[in-house]
């Protein structure tokens, strides 16, 4: 048995096929994170960010634990983060995958995904079919 971290770590990571679990599981990771680990890796306090949004830390607090945000609660969250919010729907037919961004809001739109990303960002067709490249 393992005495210390160092220890279980080694025997861990010389397990067959141990690099390429743990990349993915890193890569898992780092593609869901929350917002309280986002704000302290970029190394800010609740109390700072409460003070940047003209908020109680308190309410910080809140809103990192909360599972149903509201849009306009996650946009000034992240924009004190010095962030934008993006909002992509992601559609799936098992072969291709299309993203389509959104536009939520009115006039001045609360949420735009940006016009130059990096996706195609094709409108869904009618009958709930999805736009696919030339070729597919």
């Amino acid at each position: 048995m393992a005495r210390n971290y160092r220890e279980l770590h080694e025997k861990v990571v010389a397990r067959p096929g141990a690099p390429e679990r743990l990349a993915a599981l890193r890569e898992a990771t780092v593609a869901e994170i929350g917002l309280h680990e986002l704000r302290r890796a970029l190394n800010r306090s609740q109390a700072e960010l409460a003070l940047s949004l003209g908020n109680s830390q308190p309410a910080v607090s809140q809103l990192e634990r909360g599972e149903d945000i509201r849009l306009s609660s996650l946009r000034r969250y992240l924009e004190g983060l010095g962030a934008r919010l993006r909002i992509v729907a992601l559609f799936d037919d098992g072969e291709t995958e299309t993203a389509v961004p959104l536009r939520i809001g009115g006039g001045n739109s609360l949420v735009v995904a940006e016009e130059e990303a990096d996706y195609d960002a094709s409108p869904p067709r009618s009958g709930g079919e999805v736009a696919r490249e030339e070729g597919d």
